[in-house]
């Protein structure tokens, strides 16, 4: 028994005009519905790409960060990309105070010879009392 497809109705209709409860089968519907692997490396790819364009606006955070607190912003850069998550947290411990590390002028201590604050009025290290020089 000979089947065509009228297209119209969505049923098959025999030679005979019996109608048959069957659904038309067509070669798409079997390519897209039926094969899963399509949707997984769909899917695969999708994440893939949206952690890249993630990954891509951290990096480029860091850059700006590094580059606010007058730090080697290419350098950060490149260990963020090249260490992932480590790089972030590295970035993240040992990055300094917005703009950049302060300097605190020193002067040397008369009685030990050691280095020590410049507003100190007493050496940490030795104890001697200084007089103020404001």
């Amino acid at each position: 028994m000979q089947m065509i497809n009228d297209g119209v109705l969505g049923f098959m209709i025999n030679k005979k005009y019996l109608i048959s409860l069957e659904p038309p089968v067509t070669l798409t519907s079997l390519d897209y519905y039926s094969n899963g692997f399509n949707w997984i490396f769909l899917l695969i790819i999708g994440f893939t790409v949206i952690f890249l364009v993630l990954w891509i606006a951290v990096a480029y955070w860091v850059y700006k960060d590094a580059n606010k607190r007058k730090e080697n912003a290419v350098l950060w850069l490149i260990i963020v990309i090249v260490a992932g998550w480590l790089g972030l947290l590295l970035w993240f411990v040992f990055r300094p105070p917005i703009g950049g590390r302060k300097i605190m002028p020193l002067r040397m201590c008369p009685n030990c010879g050691r280095e020590i604050p410049f507003d100190a009025n007493v050496c940490s290290y030795c104890g001697k009392k200084f007089e103020s020089y404001l």
